[in-house]
């Protein structure tokens, strides 16, 4: 009875407020503007008016009022008893009653509420059709272009960037740092732009041209180069979540996710307007006649992490998917933290979060397709192949265990002797006549004895016992052993047979593993297929705001739609599409697209963007270091036609980016962080520009453009233990495991070692920006790491095989390889103590020399003098300065 009367108090407590007894007071006839309006504006509109929506919900416009909060409708006409509003009013529990930290509405306030809610909630059409939110942050305000300022030493001035910069260090009182030497920038450019350091000829090459223009020439060359697409795509991949793996703890492999990536490359080197860019990545497949192209691009969508294991809730891992749809575009393109309304109104910028769901609504009937690719017939061929060996592999290494196994259970000889049993019954069945019996000299065929095994899917019965041994890849002598019984082996037959005894067990378990191995690489074999997307064709998918994020927790149904605080949506027809929403991003009205792209520019030609916080442009996010250069750029950037090769050339063009990366000591305490930008910035490579720079030095760059991914060498250890499920590594054949870092085959769960030591995301969600740290690990990594020292073993044997004879000038030609720079005196009498020391050293360990050198050993040259080369090689290629951008 106790615990009854419990549960009755408790449901009583949490049941909703009943409409209190009206005074006498409260009039026949409500009016809206006379009783209503007053008791919203006083008590409400603190946290739910024009300037702040707590938990989405805003009183002072009808249709937002009816609309309701982030929960749903909180006033139902003609039901006081239900309405939110009322039982929030009327609440006991503090924590839940409103206005909160306040006094309760008086008596009279929340009769009259009941009494206009009971009576219909009457309220005058306020014209409003759309409710806009509202901002004075000068992010959501349209940029327009500003006036160069007047600046006091107009002869630094190379472009109007340097006006916009200079102005604010005539402000400070900083003078600008002096212009870097011709060799800084020739190589600042090549990395920046190509993301490889200069050779040795084009060193040389730059360096001759003395004529006016050179700098310029150079920049417009590195633009023209085809390495520009990967190395300024690499920095979208960051945005776009790229990997060659689905993710998860199974993270099967992508193997048709490069043609998105080669599509990105393409995309910059093609110079691309980043309008159209957009609008092909999110709807490129909704544009009339929709080239393949173009559908590709929509591979950007499908670059979210993707869960395939079993047993888990479909409809979960869809709604994360096209969660992180919504959250990639907000962050990408619009530079605003959107992911933070998935579970309430935002809690600082205007965007509440019903308008989230409308953004989840364009993503939430959209399907993924794998669409075989037209013309690719010499694509498919190798693919047929490419199966139908994996195929036969898979019934050899199939066939190899069950033997093994059957050897293990039954004994060796008398697998044997059932073998030959079955062999010779099926002979018999083959050889004998339609009705009568066998006959003499029948033989089994293949095709025969395939009719003969009972189960669909057993291996078909050999001819002979030597061709039941043939998958099994033992030593012939131990095959041959076996084809004898066992009293016609010999002493050594019986050994080799009661070795293969004993390991059985052993072998049993590597063509399990085999197998399963097998398996895993299957995954990899697919058709010439490109990843897109395509509009859901049927059974459409009503939105709703999932209260709370959670996906069972159905709020209100709402349409596509955009983020009201920015540019208005223009539909093409009743019910926007992925195609409105991607022209809405780039739309010349939309205050954030421009502003955001240019800001990653700026940030990749700088190290530091002028809007620090990347992917917050909103009210938590920094204030830019110069706002009015920041919509310089943004319109002059929309204006001449969204180009980036245009743009970058007039970022690298001005005396502001030329400027020397050394510190100055009164920039350390006034600007620590070079804000102000009175100096360049000097900067660590990033991961794959670490492994570019050395294959590049170490002549063994391999320079082809686009296509599938690479896995160069890992360590053993990686590929054997590393991974829950064995990984399917198997090192690529040369040239091809030389060519870019962009190419190497992204596991998300363990990605290629080298790339995470350095920083590279994990891809599981859209970067801004990378870390950079400076840890140990990145010097064992670049002394250690196979890749590295093979670099310098192959330009070790270059500098002994063909370049001078001397030991100064050899270290000479080592330092304008890695450095692009003569050395000093003090270096190069440093690096010669070093090469002496280390060529002693080898002298006395010739064993040692040829194992440092490796499989790049050359004949007629003493192996000390080439491992001394490669020494100094890898010394070089292991300065701070090497993997630096000054």
């Amino acid at each position: 009875m106790t615990a009854i009367l419990l549960s009755l108090l408790i449901v009583a407590a949490e049941a909703p407020a009943a409409p209190s007894l009206a005074p006498a007071d409260v009039p026949a006839q409500i009016d809206f503007a006379r009783d209503i309006r007053p008791i919203f504006e006083s008590r409400c509109f603190d946290c739910h008016g024009p300037d702040t929506q707590e938990a989405g919900l805003r009183l002072d416009l009808r249709i937002a009022a009816l609309e309701g909060s982030d929960n749903g409708p909180v006033v139902l006409p003609k039901d006081a008893g239900k309405s939110e509003l009322i039982h929030r009013v009327t609440a006991k529990d503090q924590a839940e009653r409103m206005p909160p930290d306040d006094d309760p509405l008086e008596p009279r306030q929340i009769a009259l509420l009941e009494a206009w809610i009971e009576r219909g909630a009457e309220w005058p059409d306020d014209g409003v059709q759309v409710v806009r939110q509202q901002s004075d942050h000068w992010a959501f305000r349209k940029p327009v272009r500003p006036v160069p300022p007047a600046v006091k030493n107009a002869a630094w001035v190379r472009t109007p960037i340097d006006r916009f910069i200079l102005a604010k260090l005539d402000a400070e009182g900083i003078e600008p740092s002096s212009e870097a030497d011709r060799r800084t920038l020739l190589r600042r450019l090549h990395l920046d732009l190509t993301g490889l350091p200069p050779t040795l000829a084009e060193t040389e090459a730059f360096l001759a041209d003395e004529k006016p223009g050179a700098y310029e020439r150079l920049v417009d060359r590195l633009l023209a180069s085809e390495h520009f697409g990967e190395r300024w795509g690499r920095h979208w991949l960051d945005l776009a979540r790229y990997a060659d793996s689905n993710g998860y703890e199974l993270d099967k492999p992508r193997p048709n996710a490069w043609r998105y990536r080669d599509w990105v490359i393409a995309a910059f080197n093609s110079d691309m307007p980043y309008d159209r860019f957009v609008v092909e990545q999110v709807a490129g497949d909704l544009l009339p006649d929709a080239t393949l192209a173009q559908r590709t691009a929509t591979g950007f969508h499908r670059m979210a992490i993707t869960n395939t294991e079993s047993g888990i809730n479909q409809e979960d891992y869809r709604n994360r998917e096209v969660v992180d749809r919504v959250n990639t575009i907000g962050a990408a393109f619009l530079g605003l933290s959107v992911g933070c309304a998935q579970c309430h109104s935002h809690k600082y910028d205007p965007i509440p979060q019903r308008e989230y769901y409308r953004l989840y609504a364009f993503f939430n009937n959209m399907d993924e397709v794998d669409l075989d690719l037209p013309g690719a017939e010499a694509e498919r061929e190798a693919y047929d192949r490419e199966l139908a060996a994996h195929e036969a592999r898979a019934q050899r290494v199939k066939r190899r265990e069950t033997v093994f196994a059957e050897m293990r259970k039954q004994g060796i000889d008398e697998w044997r002797s059932g073998e030959l049993a079955r062999i010779e019954t099926a002979r018999r069945a083959v050889a004998r006549p339609a009705g009568g019996p066998p006959a003499e000299g029948g033989s089994v065929s293949a095709t025969a004895s395939s009719k003969t095994s009972s189960p669909p899917d057993a291996a078909p019965v050999p001819q002979s016992l030597a061709e039941a041994l043939a998958p099994l890849d033992l030593p012939e002598e131990t095959r041959d052993a076996l084809l004898l019984s066992p009293d016609e082996r010999d002493g050594r037959q019986r050994a080799l047979i009661s070795e293969l005894a004993e390991s059985l067990p052993l072998r049993v378990d590597r063509a399990a593993a085999e197998r399963r191995m097998l398996s895993l690489e299957k995954d990899f074999i697919v058709p010439p297929q490109a990843m897109v997307t395509v509009p859901r064709a049927k059974d459409p998918r009503a939105t709703h705001v999932l209260l709370r994020g959670d996906f069972k927790a159905r709020g209100p149904e709402v349409r596509p739609g955009t983020l009201s605080v920015l540019n208005e949506l223009d539909p093409r027809g009743e019910t926007p599409d992925r195609l409105d929403l991607a022209r809405w991003l780039v739309h010349d009205d939309n205050p954030l697209a421009a502003r955001v792209a240019v800001n990653h520019v700026w940030k990749h030609l700088f190290g530091r963007a002028l809007v620090a916080t990347m992917d917050d442009f909103g009210t938590q996010g920094e204030e830019p270091s110069h706002p009015e250069l920041l919509d310089w750029l943004a319109v002059e950037f929309r204006e001449n036609g969204w180009g980036r090769k245009r743009l970058i050339r007039t970022i690298v063009t001005s005396a502001a980016y030329r400027q020397s990366s050394k510190t100055r000591l009164e920039l350390e305490r006034i600007d620590p962080l070079n804000a102000l930008v009175a100096r360049q910035d000097r900067l660590r490579v990033e991961a794959e520009i670490v492994r570019d720079s050395f294959l590049t030095a170490g002549g063994l760059l391999h320079r082809a453009i686009g296509g599938k991914p690479i896995q160069p060498i890992v360590p053993d250890s990686i590929r054997d233990i590393a991974y829950k499920y064995q990984l399917v590594w198997e090192t690529s054949a040369r040239p091809e495991r030389y060519r870019r870092g962009v190419y190497v085959r992204f596991k998300r769960s363990n990605p290629y070692p080298s790339l995470i030591a350095f920083d590279c995301p994990e891809s599981n969600q859209t970067a801004a920006q990378r870390d950079r740290s400076n840890t140990p690990l990145q010097a064992l990594t670049t002394l250690n790491d196979p890749v590295f020292l093979e670099c310098a073993q192959n330009l070790g044997r270059k500098l002994a095989v063909e370049g001078p004879s001397d030991p100064r000038e050899r270290i000479a030609l080592a330092g304008r390889i890695c450095l692009s720079r003569p050395l000093a005196e003090g270096e190069t009498k440093a690096l010669l103590d070093f090469y002496r020391a280390e060529l002693a050293a080898y002298d006395a360990a010739p064993a040692e020399a040829e194992r440092f050198v490796g499989e790049y050993r050359v004949e007629g040259v003493p192996a000390a003098e080439q491992a001394a080369c490669t020494a100094l090689a890898r010394t070089l290629m292991n300065l701070d300065e090497f993997l630096t951008r000054e």
